[in-house]
């Protein structure tokens, strides 16, 4: 996504003004607002959250699971069915 979102800038040295520092909170603002156009996003609850953007060539999908790791299986099993339903692989 990085190539369609507002640059923000840090200019060294490290340490900012309030001038800078208030140019840098306003780049933030506008690539905030460019992802949360393009970017849909969907809390399950219990579960975790999923984001979606499509351009024009393809389709990105993050899933961001609450819990993770090799005892949670049945998690695990939902996500799977998640990619089926999204990517029309579901039987």
């Amino acid at each position: 996504m990085d190539p369609i979102l507002p640059e923000i800038s840090v200019s060294a040295p490290l340490w900012l003004t309030a001038e800078s520092l208030g140019k840098l909170t306003e780049q933030h603002r506008a690539r905030r607002e460019v992802l949360e156009e393009k970017v849909r996003t969907t809390h399950i609850p219990k579960f975790g959250r999923i984001d979606e953007f499509v351009d024009e060539k393809r389709k990105v999908v993050l899933v961001k699971t609450l819990f993770g790791g090799h005892d949670y299986l049945g998690i695990q099993e939902g996500l799977v069915d998640i990619i089926g339903k999204t990517f029309g692989l579901a039987a």
